[in-house]
């Protein structure tokens, strides 16, 4: 999960830094929102209705102890359920597109470059040339012991 991660690069900051169980105890609901609403919600508002707190302060508590705002937060997670679904299934990109939430699959493509520098397409095809390769180099590793 993309805030655990940020939460463990943070963790000696949280450590130095005095830290309000109260802040602790938002960010992980947060967490937890985020995880369960991601592909229905994108609206950060809405989260900050459901743990009574303003925008501001959100993205203050988010931003002090991980380094991003709340948004950045809700995209990163969106992110990686698109990575998961480029490297562990056969949908297509348009079916990924609506399974993530998102309803235009060039806004999609779009975005993931930006991030990624290639296409989500671009990524799926050099992750299975990456694995084809590395399977073709174990084979032939492996048949080299046995030629005469």
């Amino acid at each position: 999960m993309v805030m655990d991660v940020i939460i463990d690069e943070k963790r000696a900051r949280l450590l130095d830094t005095e830290c309000f169980q109260p802040d602790i105890k938002i960010l992980s609901k947060l967490k937890n929102l985020i995880e369960t609403d991601f592909k229905v919600n994108r609206n950060v508002n809405k989260y900050t209705n459901q743990l009574g707190v303003t925008l501001y302060y959100l993205n203050s508590l988010t931003k002090y102890y991980l380094g991003c705002t709340a948004y950045e937060l809700l995209q990163a997670r969106v992110h990686q359920e698109a990575i998961y679904l480029l490297q562990n299934s056969k949908l297509s990109i348009k079916q990924i597109t609506f399974e993530i939430g998102t309803c235009d699959p060039s806004y999609f493509c779009r975005c993931f470059k930006k991030i990624e520098g290639v296409s989500p397409l671009g990524y799926r095809k050099r992750r299975e040339f990456l694995i084809k390769d590395l399977s073709l180099n174990k084979f032939s590793k492996r048949n080299e012991r046995y030629r005469y």
